[in-house]
């Protein structure tokens, strides 16, 4: 038996499967570009021809974070990414004279389309989890009137204009061991916009395990996070779970802003 030959038969194998699973992923988030190619935490928009009218590069949202938006070979002009719901868009301006048309998007993370739920790891040997906005799960009573929106940009990165009480955000989490944990929670709220009222729950298959009431406060800014611990949470066993949180009475204009939550053991 050849060792060397069969370890590089694994090897090449394991390329051409990363490859294809990478060609796929750009094809899913190719949105109305000619063209997806991802490299690394970077996807390159092409358009061969015209751009798409009304001037938008529009692509499904990612589970990632925001760190630059260009045409290639002008990095030093910022293009404006807008963020919807289910759909990212940037306002194109005019292009290179020489090149091809790309737009860069920078992340700070894989870029995955958003329908690629991410499951959260809980342990009680860790000494907290933290569960991020950006792989928040966001639902509106209506998916044509939802207005909450994992916002990506660097000076946001948290699930925003959450102007609509019923809509409400979840996350899938793993839990490999039984118990109690802190529940604290990023969050922000403009001036005179605090006093909302929010749940905080544990679900199973739809099923309320437990849940921790909040008040939200006021912090000076929807940007101005302040980490909070509100209460703590029991998961009976092991098993795959959901937080969710969703207002209960929304105060004002907006119900907050949610950077992460995170979870603590008690011990």
């Amino acid at each position: 038996m050849n060792v060397s030959l069969i370890i590089r038969s694994t090897l090449v194998l394991a390329m051409l499967l990363t490859s294809q699973q990478t060609f796929a992923e750009a094809k899913s988030i190719q949105g109305n570009a000619d063209t997806a190619l991802v490299n690394g935490m970077s996807v390159e928009f092409t358009f061969k021809q015209n751009l798409p009218e009304p001037g938008e590069l529009r692509f499904p949202r990612l589970n990632a974070r925001l760190k630059s938006v260009y045409w290639k070979g002008n990095s030093e002009e910022q293009l404006t990414l807008s963020p919807e719901p289910l759909e990212w868009r940037v306002k194109l301006t005019q292009p290179p004279e020489t090149g091809p048309k790309v737009v860069i998007v920078e992340l700070l993370d894989a870029p995955e389309h958003h329908l690629n739920i991410k499951t959260i790891d809980v342990s009680r040997n860790a000494e907290s989890t933290e569960i991020p906005a950006h792989f928040a799960v966001t639902h509106g009573k209506k998916k044509d009137s939802e207005k909450l929106r994992f916002e990506p940009q660097p000076h946001k990165n948290t699930v925003g204009y959450w102007t609509i009480a019923t809509d409400w955000v979840d996350w899938s989490l793993n839990v490999k061991d039984a118990g109690e944990f802190h529940l604290d929670i990023l969050q922000g709220c403009g001036t005179g916009q605090g006093g909302s009222e929010v749940s905080v729950l544990i679900t199973h298959e739809g099923k309320k395990i437990d849940e921790v009431k909040f008040t939200v406060e006021e912090t000076g800014h929807f940007q101005n996070f302040k980490l909070r611990r509100i209460g703590s949470v029991s998961i009976p066993t092991a098993g795959t779970y959901n937080l969710e949180i969703r207002p209960t009475k929304l105060a004002k204009n907006a119900v907050m802003d949610v950077r992460k939550v995170v979870l603590t053991p008690v011990k």
